[in-house]
């Protein structure tokens, strides 16, 4: 698609063969239904100290030393329920 002046796009946006703009725009919820956001918390001193404790123990562990950057494990937050992929590496030194 090419504007008024006469180069491709219009107003920073590239046309893609086959993609239907109208489509992407339309998120199918009404107009006055927001998205849920939750208001971030920030850590308190006692979450910081745990987290750094917990970072101290993966430490000790030395996981890069018998692990391979190919190996992924999950870790669940136990409040929301959700499982984050991880992967340790370094084990090539």
């Amino acid at each position: 698609m090419k504007s008024s002046d006469g180069r491709a796009g219009s107003g920073g946006q590239v046309e893609i063969p086959g993609f239907d703009v109208s489509r992407a725009k339309d998120d199918r919820r009404p107009k006055d239904e927001k998205p849920a956001v939750k208001a971030e918390i920030p850590p308190t001193l006692e979450e910081w100290v745990d987290l750094y404790a917990a970072a101290g123990a993966l430490k000790s562990l030395a996981p890069w030393t018998w692990m391979c950057d190919d190996e992924v494990f999950g870790v669940k937050d136990p409040e929301s329920g959700v499982i984050g992929c991880c992967s340790v590496m370094g084990n090539l030194g």
